[in-house]
């Protein structure tokens, strides 16, 4: 199974990465890869609920730390966003997962942020990326 999320995450990775005309259709399609890659990550997870929360705190934290200049560059993306979840204390299959996930958010950044630097410009594209994640765990989060 796992071999097979991976698989899934590389075509879409292929075709985010082919997707840079600016197009209704191509940001539909990689928006829905991010939708699809988030809830697989949490149905696939021991705790959805909690996996759910996790994620969304973490970009919801991401979208902060881009907004407040904290994260400025493309290549400051992916280990801060290992760091900030916790991948590394994580089991064997969440962070798998989490990794996959990650790598999909990363490609899909590098897309949205020209020459490497964020730019105030691509704050708005950076931030709605993160509100995608954010938004894509909110059907998983039970509220009391």
């Amino acid at each position: 199974m796992k071999k097979l999320f991976r698989k899934i995450v590389a075509i879409f990775k292929g075709t985010v990465s082919r997707l840079t005309d600016g197009s209704a259709q191509s940001e539909f399609i990689a928006n829905t890869a991010i939708r699809v890659a988030v809830a697989r990550a949490i149905e696939k997870a021991g705790d959805p609920h909690l996996a759910a929360q996790k994620i969304a705190h973490v970009a919801r934290r991401m979208s902060d730390d881009v907004e407040g200049g904290i994260l400025v560059s493309v290549d400051q993306l992916k280990p801060r966003l290992m760091s900030v979840a916790n991948v590394q204390a994580m089991i064997t299959s969440d962070r798998i997962m989490a990794e996959t996930l990650i790598d999909l958010i990363a490609a899909e950044f590098t897309q949205r942020v020209q020459g490497g630097l964020i730019s105030p410009g691509d704050l708005l594209k950076i931030t709605k990326l993160f509100d995608l994640v954010h938004e894509s765990a909110q059907p998983f989060i039970i509220r009391e």
